[in-house]
């Protein structure tokens, strides 16, 4: 499993010992390259001075190299190396140091422009600089003896000096760098595992809140701590609490409910089933009351059905096609079986179906869904009442309204008829027919189809159920 407590610490003592590192090259560099070009212009001016004492006169070439005072060159125990070169023929001077060996030279570098490189002057690591350049001549030497004054020759000098301090100064750099590195590695890990320990005790505290949590108490929140990164996941963490306490809350009023809707149809077939058999009676009597019983079972049967039928919307069983249906023809269909209910009731019906208003949906849920609809209509209309049935159609949207008058349900309490088990009538005189369960199914559906679902109530007044789809 992950730590983020070991992945904070990894990647930050990563992260600055990679500062560390190029900080530490950076500066190495930097130093290195600081010193060899101030030691490369000591060379270059010490070349130039050396050249400047090689003359070309009426008797041959003259070095005159003690007269710069540059022992470090002339002195037998001197380390540093010179050696003058007639351009490529003989070798003008050599310092007591290299005995009879020569120096390694530069292949013919342009005139007065020297090269500096690192090279092997005998055992020892040095810096070298070559110079090619022409011999003085002194137009004074060339009159004494009538001759016109010569053009120089080339000569080639190369002048190295060992590296040991350059060296040694690095060496000690480079430790000390290394050093600095991996202490200051250890110490920001140190530091960073004590930060990230205190910084995550809020995650340690949220745990064991967590953990302390019961299902015997479903109203317990996790307190909101004081870090602002663990807010938004307390936050979300209550809200989720929240939720499942409402929804065990339903799951114990939907159980209450079931019980309490099943009692009174089971209570209805035992008293009648013990009346019937407390005597003989007719034919005609077993038959009526049979046929009562058998209205009964229906009621119930019908009631699971939905509960049933409810159940697979939720949990997805439910195969949902989408195809163009006409809305009208639906809306006829679901009509028809409800006209004498409502002319029972002496109500009033407007039905305005255009035709041909098509939506894409899934016709077996949407016969289901419209017929709750009329369903609940008929039902809780007032005698001599009206219903309005309205199906409308706009650019990319169809819309079926039911209205019926004499509502009963407050404005505030329309959004509570979409829960299961809940009727418009708090008295439960409805017909018998109802379990508070058309509207949440009629929603379930809604939801499943991408329709929208509205509901507005004014009491006394009408009832409105607004169905709106994309229309095809």
């Amino acid at each position: 499993m992950k730590s983020i407590r070991a992945s904070l610490i990894i990647g930050s003592v990563i992260g600055t010992v990679a500062v560390f590192t190029l900080s530490g090259i950076a500066i190495y560099r930097g130093a290195r390259t600081t010193l060899v070009r101030q030691l490369d212009e000591s060379m270059g001016d010490e070349a130039r001075v050396i050249a400047s004492v090689v003359k070309y006169t009426p008797e041959g070439m003259e070095v005159e190299i003690e007269d710069i005072g540059l022992p470090e060159y002339t002195s037998p125990t001197a380390t540093a190396s010179l050696e003058i070169w007639l351009d490529a023929d003989s070798v003008l001077y050599r310092s007591p140091y290299l005995g009879t060996r020569d120096l390694e030279r530069a292949p013919s570098p342009d005139l007065n422009h020297p090269v500096f490189r690192w090279i092997r002057a005998g055992d020892v690591h040095a810096r070298a600089v070559d110079m090619r350049t022409t011999a003085m001549v002194d137009h004074e030497d060339w009159e004494e003896v009538n001759r016109p004054t010569p053009q120089g020759p080339v000569i080639h000098v190369v002048v190295a000096q060992p590296a040991t301090d350059i060296d040694h100064f690095l060496a000690r750099l480079r430790t000390l760098l290394i050093g600095v590195g991996a202490l200051g590695g250890l110490l920001v890990a140190l530091v960073l595992a004590a930060v990230v320990q205190r910084s995550l005790r809020p995650l340690d505290r949220l745990a064991r809140e967590i953990g302390d949590l019961s299902d015997e108490d479903m109203s317990a929140r996790v307190r909101m701590p004081a870090v602002r990164e663990v807010a938004p996941v307390v936050e979300e963490l209550n809200q989720l609490l929240a939720r499942l306490e409402d929804a065990f809350e339903r799951e114990h009023t939907f159980s209450t409910d079931i019980a309490h809707e099943l009692r009174t149809p089971l209570a209805g077939l035992r008293s009648t089933l013990e009346v019937t058999l407390s005597r003989p009676r007719e034919p005609d009597d077993y038959r009526a009351t049979m046929e009562g019983l058998l209205a009964i079972v229906r009621r119930v049967q019908n009631m699971v059905e939905t509960l049933l039928y409810l159940g697979r919307l939720d949990s997805g069983q439910v195969e949902i096609e989408h195809r163009a249906v006409d809305v009208c023809e639906v809306v006829n269909a679901a009509w028809q079986p409800l006209v004498d209910v409502a002319r029972t009731k002496n109500v009033s019906v407007s039905l305005r179906l255009p035709g041909n208003v098509n939506v894409i949906s899934d016709p077996v849920l949407l016969e289901v869904a419209v017929r709750n609809v009329l369903d609940n209509a008929v039902e809780y209309v007032n005698t001599g009442g009206r219903i309005q049935i309205d199906v409308t159609s706009t650019p990319g949207r169809a819309q079926l309204r039911v209205a019926n008058s004499g509502s009963q349900i407050a404005p505030e309490r329309v959004g509570d008829l979409l829960r299961r088990f809940t009727r418009a009538d708090s008295s439960r005189r409805a017909s018998g027919q109802h379990f508070g369960l058309g509207l949440a199914l009629t929603g379930r559906i809604a939801a499943s189809l991408g329709f929208e679902l509205e509901l507005a109530s004014s009491q006394g007044g009408d009832f409105v159920v607004v169905l709106s789809a994309r229309a095809e």
